[in-house]
């Protein structure tokens, strides 16, 4: 692995930094960027250091299937199928790396990270009530993916959120109290 002078800049990974089908990143990185290892087919697993504070989501690959996360690192965490944020105040989604058809976000999250699901097979996926922001790009390439409810709480949805995905239909659902979303109304429920 050539890095920068600093040593926290991954600049050049070679087919030998990767082990079997692990590539564990340098305990001095402290940023991971698009196209550092999209090369590397064969990359199932990453291991993420306590250096580590920042994570562009499209790092993770679409054949990364497994992440660990030092417990040590005080910016991410995983649930054995995503990467998030610690902050609980404002908690976002990084990226869902796991192949899963249906997906159930069960952390109270506030907002889902650009291109967090790029690529996913997934059909269908649950949303916290507490999601209060979508990011541009959150659920391209999503092609299997025909629907998504969204709660009383979504105050930001990017307009490129479902570019170039399978959603046809967004809905919005009613709170225990039966409170509508305040910020959207619905006037053709069909996507373009």
């Amino acid at each position: 692995i050539l890095l920068g002078k600093s040593g926290t800049e991954m600049l050049i990974i070679l087919q030998s930094a990767v082990t079997g089908n692990t590539f564990k990143v340098p305990d001095t990185v402290t940023s991971l960027s698009v196209g550092q290892i999209d090369k590397f087919t064969n990359i199932t697993k990453v291991e993420i250091p306590a250096s580590v504070d920042n994570i562009y989501p499209t790092f993770i690959t679409k054949n990364i299937t497994e992440v660990e996360i030092d417990s040590d690192n005080e910016t991410y965490e995983t649930d054995g199928k995503a990467i998030y944020t610690k902050d609980e105040n404002n908690k976002t989604l990084v990226r869902y790396y796991k192949n899963e058809n249906s997906v159930n976000i069960e952390k109270q999250i506030k907002k889902i990270s650009f291109h967090a699901f790029n690529s996913k097979s997934l059909s269908s996926i649950e949303l916290p009530d507490s999601l209060e922001t979508i990011e541009s790009g959150a659920f391209t390439g999503c092609n299997n993916l025909k629907s998504i409810e969204l709660g009383v709480n979504v105050k930001s949805l990017d307009n490129m959120s479902i570019y170039s995905s399978g959603i046809e239909k967004i809905t919005f659902k009613e709170d225990s109290e039966g409170n509508t979303n305040p910020n959207y109304s619905i006037r053709n429920a069909k996507c373009n």
